[in-house]
């Protein structure tokens, strides 16, 4: 302690004047101090060693140092400065002691003594300072302990690049995460300029040197760049300079901490792109946008949506006021639809069309599409409603044009139907009873390919006549039209299935060769026959067509009629062959279309047998009317089907009276 070096004896004329001036300085004195005679008995403590060690003067004053505090202040270390330093030394500096005293702990104590000589018997006092440094070494532990932790933070801590860097420029330190960013050892790296990191570039422009000046200048410098690895590819940094001083602020270098950003720069990059692509097809395809917010009730419309409810850009919109643009009768349709998508329960979508009125009377009608999806937080609570919108109304103007126009198809096809498809009365021909029927699977057009005709060929002959062309709808039952009334002229001729059938396939050949207004690749399937009926004899040939079948009266015995040659317009110049059968009293002859013995269950198609077993029961087990034969013939094929009528059907039965 500096008040030790500032008594010498020298300055002192007297005993008196020594001891009386040795206690004003102990007295006055900010540190704990003893003054001791030559057998270390204590003459005088000063009021900071009483505080400092929790004694009091009664317990203190004239006591052998050793014996104070019950023994606590024999200390070996002591022992040693009082026995042996200061016996051989005028003055001990620094002297360091560790001891734990039962009041107050453990001390870390640094002694400083000196001799003081008295006049006259020339004895000697020994002024003996104590500083107490236990909240300082304390303060060192935990500094060092904390340098260490940050030292072994910094090294462990991979996702960020942490290094110094000189005044000069020059890398100085390289901690893991930089190693692992850029790609340089500690060994490679340290001593390197900072250039090294940097794009070329950058280093033409001197942004290094920038970077460096304004840390110098502002304490900090932000570094958010493309930089250099080892391997010379990039990465984005994000990152920051920042200047280092000592306690007299005197610089002491920069320190530098970045991370990799390259993805997310990258991932902003693309949402940009993917933005601006967003607002190109959304430009494109005319479409607006809109987000609506239910918990604060805001609602943000873009320019083309504004302009959809006859707005300007500049008009603020609200939930009532989209409300009070649409037209009275989807106000509320619409306004149930954002509510169900705002349900926690509910889609969570919203896809309607409604219309909006603009204009200065409304006038104008607009149809829009409005869809949007809807985004819940942690409480089950819509948060946010977002979506398009799109202009529609061109759509719907031809969606109309269109049902018209199906309309007017419509009409066309019931005109057809009552010429192609228009039944004899049962009793037309004296020695027959017959039934036809008919119905399509298509729900645009009244008929479809499948038909069915019954005609006088000549004196007691009757055709008979079940088809089914290729194709559907109207353009199919043009067709049919055609080969229907070419079919009864060629048969009218000649009186020959087989004949006829050949002869309207050569027709409908060339026609696919001829005609370039034609279907192209049409097809027809025909089941042909001539009933003579006053005999009862009946020519049968087929093109394709399914077999009919002729079931005997008061028997099990059905003949099914051989094919005849494969279907109309396959090739040219085919033959057909026609075969001879006799119908008796109560004999039922049928032909039919595809379309009942291929409805299907699953895979499994109802078939021939289907047909027959129906028929057996009913024409001829229960003897039902030909009406009701046919109509449970059409019902139980569909039954068989689940109900649903995979193609057309066309049935027609003969009965020989």
């Amino acid at each position: 302690m500096s008040l030790t070096n500032t008594v010498t004896s020298e300055s002192l004329t007297s005993a008196q004047e020594v001891r009386d001036f040795a206690h004003s300085i102990v007295a006055t004195a900010r540190e704990p101090l003893l003054v001791l005679d030559e057998r270390l008995h204590v003459t005088f403590a000063n009021q900071a060693f009483y505080s400092a060690f929790s004694v009091s003067p009664e317990t203190t004053q004239g006591q052998f140092l050793y014996d104070l505090g019950n023994g606590q202040w024999d200390i070996p270390g002591l022992r040693v400065l009082l026995e042996e330093v200061v016996p051989q030394s005028t003055v001990v500096r620094d002297f360091p002691v560790t001891h734990t005293f039962p009041d107050i702990g453990t001390r870390n104590m640094i002694l400083n003594a000196r001799k003081i000589w008295q006049l006259g018997d020339h004895s000697a006092l020994v002024l003996l300072a104590i500083e107490d440094i236990t909240e300082q070494e304390r303060m060192k532990t935990v500094a060092r302990r904390h340098e260490q932790e940050f030292r072994l933070l910094v090294e462990g801590a991979t996702d960020y690049a942490v290094f110094l860097i000189s005044d000069e420029g020059t890398i100085q330190s390289w901690n893991a995460g930089a190693e692992r960013i850029i790609g340089f050892t500690e060994a490679e790296i340290i001593g390197e300029s900072l250039d090294r990191i940097f794009t070329p570039e950058d280093r033409a422009k001197g942004i290094p040197e920038r970077e460096l000046g304004l840390a110098a200048l502002n304490g900090r410098a932000d570094d958010k760049r493309w930089h250099l690895r080892k391997d010379n590819s990039r990465f984005f940094a994000d990152g920051v300079m920042t200047r280092l001083v000592d306690e007299g602020g005197q610089n002491q270098g920069y320190a530098k901490i970045l991370r990799d950003a390259t993805a997310r720069v990258r991932y902003e990059d693309s949402l940009r792109e993917a933005e601006e692509r967003l607002r190109l097809a959304t430009d494109a395809a005319q479409v607006g946008t809109w987000d609506y917010f239910p918990i604060t009730d805001e609602l943000i419309w873009d320019e083309r949506c504004k302009s959809f409810f006859g707005l300007s850009a500049d008009d603020q919109v609200t939930y009532a006021g989209f409300l009070s643009g649409l037209h009275p009768d989807d106000v509320a349709r619409s306004d149930r639809a954002v509510k169900e998508a705002l349900r926690p329960e509910g889609p969570g979508t919203i896809d309607i069309v409604f219309r909006t009125l603009t204009g200065l009377d409304k006038e104008n009608i607009r149809w829009i599409h409005w869809q949007g999806r809807a985004r819940f937080n942690g409480e089950a609570q819509c948060e946010r409603l977002i979506g398009t919108v799109q202009d529609v109304t061109q759509q719907k103007q031809l969606e109309q044009q269109l049902r018209e126009a199906a309309r007017k198809n419509e009409r066309i096809a019931e005109t057809l139907q009552k010429s192609l498809l228009l039944a004899p009365p049962p009793d037309t021909f004296p020695g027959i009873s017959l039934k036809t029927f008919y119905e399509s699977a298509w729900d645009d057009a009244l008929i479809g390919g499948d038909f069915f005709d019954v005609f006088a060929v000549a004196e007691n002959v009757v055709g008979v006549v079940v088809g089914d062309v290729t194709g559907k709808g109207l353009e199919a039952a043009t067709y049919t039209a055609e080969i229907k009334f070419i079919l009864r002229g060629f048969l009218r001729e000649s009186g020959d299935p087989a004949d006829a059938l050949a002869r309207l396939n050569r027709f409908v050949v060339d026609a696919e060769r001829l005609d370039a207004a034609h279907l192209g690749s049409t097809y027809c399937a025909v089941s042909l026959a001539c009933i003579n009926t006053a005999t009862g004899e009946i020519d049968c040939a087929t093109a394709g067509a399914e077999p009919p079948l002729i079931f005997r009266a008061g028997s099990d015995v059905t003949d099914a009629v051989p094919t005849g040659g494969p279907m109309l317009g396959v090739a040219a110049d085919l033959v057909y062959e026609a075969h001879s059968y006799q119908l008796h009293k109560g004999d039922l002859y049928v032909a039919y279309t595809d379309g009942l013995t291929e409805a299907r269950r699953n895979k499994v198609f109802w078939g021939q047998e289907g047909l027959m077993e129906v028929i057996r029961e009913t024409a001829f087990a229960q003897a039902q009317p030909l009406q009701v034969v046919a109509d449970e013939v059409a019902r139980q094929a569909k039954d068989w089907a689940n109900g649903r009528q995979q193609d057309d059907v066309c049935l027609l039965l003969v009965r020989r009276l």
